[in-house]
C-alpha cells in the first residue's frame, strides 16, 4: 500500500453540484482506489462461487488468482484512454465513472448487476472479468455499487438502477429483476447522494430529505439479527416489509428527517448528518450495535447516535457504515467507531473492545474522511494519504499479506 502511495495522489471525495469523485472503496472482499492519472486499482478477493462452479475475475484484471492482496491496476481503463475520476466496490461487482458520465462494471454478475447479460442463466454464479460500458446510460454523475443490484445518479438527479429486485431493490414497484436501468420512483426533487445497502437503497435529496425503498429486513426474516433498514416502518405494522418504491425517512414522532447533508449505508443499516454534525441512524442494531444509539434492539425509524462514553450525542464531519459497523470522523481529525468488531471484522475500529456506543480510535489523526469495506476502513488523511485497518481474509486491505486482521492503522 505504502508503495502505490508514493506513486500516486489520492483524489479526496468531493460534491460539486451533481458530480461525484470517490478515491477508494471497500466491498465485500476487495477494494478499489484511483489515482490522480484516472488509473485504477484493486485488490483483494477475486473469485465467486463455490467449488466445482469457482469463477475468477472480480478484480477487474483478467482471469488470475483466488486473492491478491497487492494493489495492481486494472490495465482496461489505460488502454483505452479513459480516466475515471470515481469507483465504488459492491458485494462483488465494481461500478466506475468516467469524465464523460459513461460508467463502466466487473465483477459478480449473477443478477447481472453488471448491466452485461449472465449466459449461465439469471441468479446462476458468473463473473465478468473485464471492465464492460454499461448500456442505455449517459450524463452520470454518481455510481454505487451494491449487493446484487447497482445504482447511479444521472444529469437531472433521478436515481437509475438494475440487477436484482425480489425486495424491491430496484424501486420502480414491482419485484422484477432488470438487466436495462429503470428510474426509482416516489423520490421527490433531485438526488444529491444515492447509497447501497445489502438489499435496500437510499438517496439523499438536494433538500436534505433521505428517502429509502427495498428490504425492511434482511430477508424479510430479520436474519443477521433484525430489521428496521427503511427508517419509516414500524415493527407494530410489519418490521419485515418490504417497499417497492421510495419514501421518506422518519424520525419517531412520524416527522421527516431533515436538513441532511451526507449518508452511507451498511448492509443493513444506515447512517446519516444533518447540517449541525450530529449523527443519525435507523436499521439493524441486534447484530453488534452498529446503529450507535447504545440500545441491543433494531431501530426503526432515525434516532441520534450518542456521544463518546454514551455521553450527549455524536456530532461528526464524515460518517462510514459497513457491513455491521460504522465509523465517524470528529471535527480535530480524530475517527471514533461502534459495532461489529470480531470475527472477519475484527479490528474495523481498531484494537479495541466491540461497542455498541461510540469508542475514540487509537492511533489516528489528521483524518479528513473516511470509506467503508465490509469489515475494514480507510482512513482518508488531510494529505492525500490513506490508512486501513480491519478484517483481511482476502487480503483486502492492500497490505500485502492475506490474513491477519490489521488492527493498528497501516499506510
Amino acid at each position: 500500500m505504502k508503495k502505490i502511495v508514493l506513486l500516486a495522489k489520492l483524489l479526496l471525495a468531493v460534491f460539486v453540484g451533481f458530480s461525484q469523485n470517490l478515491d477508494i472503496s471497500g466491498g465485500y472482499g476487495s477494494s478499489a482506489m484511483i489515482c490522480s492519472n484516472g488509473d485504477v486499482y484493486t485488490w483483494g478477493n477475486n473469485k465467486a462461487g463455490d467449488a466445482p462452479n469457482i469463477q475468477r475475475g472480480i478484480l477487474g484484471r483478467g482471469v488470475t488468482g483466488d486473492n491478491d492482496p497487492t494493489p495492481g491496476i486494472v490495465t482496461y481503463f489505460r488502454d483505452n484512454s479513459i480516466y475515471i475520476k470515481a469507483v465504488d466496490a459492491g458485494s462483488g461487482g465494481h461500478l466506475a465513472l468516467d469524465c464523460n458520465g459513461n460508467v463502466y462494471s466487473w465483477g459478480q454478475n449473477n443478477y447481472e448487476q453488471t448491466g452485461q447479460a449472465n449466459p449461465n442463466g439469471l441468479g446462476n454464479n458468473h463473473v465478468v472479468s473485464l471492465p464492460s460500458l454499461v448500456p442505455g446510460l449517459s450524463n452520470i454523475v454518481y455510481v454505487s455499487a451494491g449487493n446484487d443490484e447497482s445504482y447511479v445518479i444521472d444529469a437531472t438527479g433521478r436515481v437509475l438502477t438494475w440487477g436484482q429486485n425480489d425486495k424491491g431493490q430496484l424501486g420502480n414497484g414491482t419485484i422484477t429483476n432488470s438487466r436495462t436501468p429503470i428510474v426509482v420512483q416516489g423520490i421527490s426533487g433531485k438526488v444529491l447522494k444515492v447509497e447501497a445497502g445489502d438489499e435496500t437503497g437510499y438517496a439523499l435529496t438536494t433538500d436534505g430529505r433521505v428517502y429509502s425503498w427495498g428490504a425492511g429486513a434482511k430477508d424479510n426474516t430479520g436474519t443477521y439479527g433484525g430489521t428496521g433498514m427503511l427508517g419509516r416502518v414500524a415493527e407494530t405494522v410489519n418490521a419485515g416489509v418490504s417497499s417497492y418504491r421510495a419514501g421518506v425517512v422518519l424520525k419517531p414522532d412520524g416527522t421527516p428527517l431533515t436538513d441532511i447533508v451526507e449518508i452511507s449505508a451498511g448492509d443493513v443499516h444506515c447512517l446519516a448528518i444533518d447540517a449541525s454534525g450530529q449523527v443519525w441512524g435507523w436499521g439493524n442494531n441486534g447484530w453488534a450495535g452498529q446503529v450507535g444509539t447504545g440500545e441491543g434492539d433494531n431501530i426503526f425509524f432515525a434516532k441520534k447516535a450518542v456521544g463518546l462514553g454514551g455521553i450527549g450525542f455524536l456530532k461528526a464531519t464524515k460518517i462510514t457504515a459497513g457491513r455491521a459497523h460504522s465509523v465517524a470522523v470528529l471535527d480535530n481529525g480524530t475517527a471514533v467507531g461502534w459495532g461489529l468488531n470480531s470475527g472477519t471484522s475484527k479490528c474495523s475500529y481498531g484494537n479495541v473492545t466491540e461497542s455498541k456506543i461510540p469508542v475514540l480510535i487509537p492511533g489516528l489523526s489528521n483524518i479528513k474522511d473516511v470509506s467503508d469495506g465490509d469489515g475494514w476502513t480507510f482512513f482518508i488523511k488531510a494529505d492525500g494519504s490513506f490508512q486501513v485497518m480491519g478484517g483481511n481474509e482476502f487480503g483486502q486491505t492492500g497490505t500485502g499479506a492475506v490474513n491477519p486482521s490489521v488492527c493498528s492503522p497501516q499506510l
